[in-house]
């Protein structure tokens, strides 16, 4: 029921000597209410993804802090499923008690790398998270051109 546009646009191009360019893509979503049968302040039910994860993650290590996070999440109230406005859970990002104390656990296993859950944060308008690519102009032939030949150096 939500309608967005999606741009792509390369950036940061680099014309290399050896008939391949190497750039950046932005990728920018806009809403289109016209288009949409809610509002980005929509309540909507969604699966508590950090929750989801913390139990995967615990499971089979820290029996000790097992109990304090069932206490933590009963008091809480974040079990399975949050309600939450669309812009939070697609942008904006859902703020997380639980995430703000799986951050404070000293572990190399557990690698949090942001600080609030969304299903695109930090990719609206990012020049780096879909990676570099470097791909064949077809300068040297055209049966090569578009040929993706490196992602992130490899």
């Amino acid at each position: 029921p939500y309608t967005f546009s999606e741009v792509h646009e390369r950036v940061n191009l680099v014309w290399n000597a050896n008939s391949t360019v190497t750039y950046e893509q932005r990728r920018t979503w806009h809403f289109v209410p016209e288009l949409s049968k809610g509002t980005l302040d929509d309540q909507v039910t969604n699966l508590n993804v950090i929750t989801l994860n913390a139990a995967h993650f615990l499971r089979n290590t820290y029996p000790l802090l097992r109990p304090l996070i069932n206490i933590f999440l009963k008091t809480d109230g974040s079990l399975l499923w949050k309600n939450k406005p669309v812009r939070e859970l697609l942008f904006e990002g859902v703020k997380d008690p639980l995430l703000d104390l799986l951050k404070t656990i000293n572990s190399t296993s557990l690698n949090i790398p942001f600080d609030k859950f969304g299903w695109f944060v930090g990719r609206n308008l990012s020049d780096t998270f879909d990676g570099t690519f470097t791909m064949r102009t077809g300068a040297d032939g055209l049966e090569s051109m578009g040929f993706l030949t490196q992602w992130n150096g490899s």
